[in-house]
């Protein structure tokens, strides 16, 4: 259990933010070093293995702030993880070379005792990568360690969506099957079936008996998700002119736009979102204070969830922790999260299920 207590916003941005971006770094290429394509001699990787062991412990054990959890500031490029890594060889067609996947898959069969395993099947998701109803998609993903790939939407043009025939994200395709799957919860509930026929490596959401009360409260957080949350976190990250653009620069590293694209998508959807916030997002919402609003909504979920870990129990998150997670991880590298981590009471329970979700799932680079 993560027991931090919500830092003051000086020295979270002074000396814990540095403290994060320093560890992310390392331990990206320490994942590499210790996971690297079969031409790199087996020593440096079992050194790097070694010692990547050693940073995380030391790093979980030194640092008793947010971004300290197993999650920490990690984005969705961790492609070498050690989850991921043994279902590599079930697709070799996305992650890599038929060499590569081989010892990958020799790997994964010694560590389950050659027992007979059933393969996920890949999930295409097509996504903007700061979307929050996206992110919910991906908390529930990496919580289940279903592999999934990202198509990369440019916000602007949109052409990558042709093919779905469809016009919002996200959007799902699973391996082996046709059509594609839309809505946030819809998909969600999807792929929670789907875990469950995948066997025990895969882990569920904690889920109440079905009419008990407990059910019905986590279908009606879910639904203040939808309805409230994602638009009160949306109106943050578009409040300011500074705050658009910050959302929106992923698009500079994120995606095969082309650089034109890229500029402009950058630039242009900045503008169009900052101007749709202040002119009809918010009122059509209600929000009048976007900010002192989204911190209460954040500790009226604290509230919620009171003594317990996750909403209703202390075993595993619900549904509804996912969501919120989701949506409050699409921000981790905003000013907005930063500002939420060190004003609400909500930083303990966020790496509570950062640390149940744990390494991304996600099998493709990042860009």
């Amino acid at each position: 259990q993560n027991t931090c207590l919500p830092p003051e916003t000086s020295v979270y941005r002074v000396f814990v933010r540095p403290i994060r971006v320093s560890h992310m770094m390392l331990r990206r290429a320490l994942h590499w070093a210790a996971a690297p394509p079969p031409f790199v001699s087996s020593t440096v990787g079992n050194t790097a293995r070694g010692l990547s062991c050693q940073f995380r412990t030391l790093a979980a054990s030194s640092i008793s702030t947010p971004g300290s959890g197993s999650y920490g500031g990690r984005r969705y490029d961790q492609r070498w993880d050690s989850r991921t890594r043994g279902r590599v060889g079930a697709v070799v067609g996305v992650a890599g070379s038929a060499s590569l996947a081989s010892v990958a898959q020799s790997e994964a069969n010694a560590n389950s005792n050659n027992a007979a395993a059933v393969v996920a099947p890949m999930v295409t998701l097509y996504q903007y990568n700061p979307c929050p109803f996206c992110n919910k998609v991906k908390a529930v993903l990496d919580y289940s360690g279903i592999p999934w790939q990202a198509v990369e939407v440019d916000p602007l043009f949109k052409a990558e969506m042709k093919q779905t025939g469809l016009k919002k994200v996200p959007v799902v395709q699973l391996e082996r099957t046709e059509g594609y799957l839309a809505d946030s919860d819809a998909i969600i509930d999807r792929l929670n079936v789907l875990a469950e026929s995948l066997g025990s490596e895969h882990a569920l959401p904690h889920a109440a008996p079905v009419g008990s009360t407990a059910a019905e409260t986590e279908e009606q957080w879910r639904a203040w998700i939808n309805g409230r949350f994602v638009h009160i976190v949306t109106a943050n990250i578009y409040n300011t002119w500074g705050e658009s653009v910050q959302t929106f620069d992923y698009l500079l590293t994120h995606g095969n736009f082309g650089k034109v694209n890229q500029l402009m998508s950058t630039y242009v959807g900045a503008g169009v979102m900052f101007a749709l916030s202040k002119l009809k997002l918010n009122k059509k919402h209600g929000i009048e204070n976007p900010r002192a609003e989204l911190y209460a909504d954040c500790n009226a979920w604290v509230v919620a969830v009171g003594d317990n870990r996750f909403l209703g129990n202390d075993d595993r998150p619900t549904l509804a922790d996912l969501g919120i997670f989701g949506v409050l991880r699409a921000i981790q590298d905003y000013d907005t999260f930063d500002e939420v981590m060190a004003n609400t009471k909500i930083s303990s329970w966020y790496f509570r299920v950062a640390e149940a979700v744990g390494d991304s799932a996600r099998i493709d680079p990042a860009h």
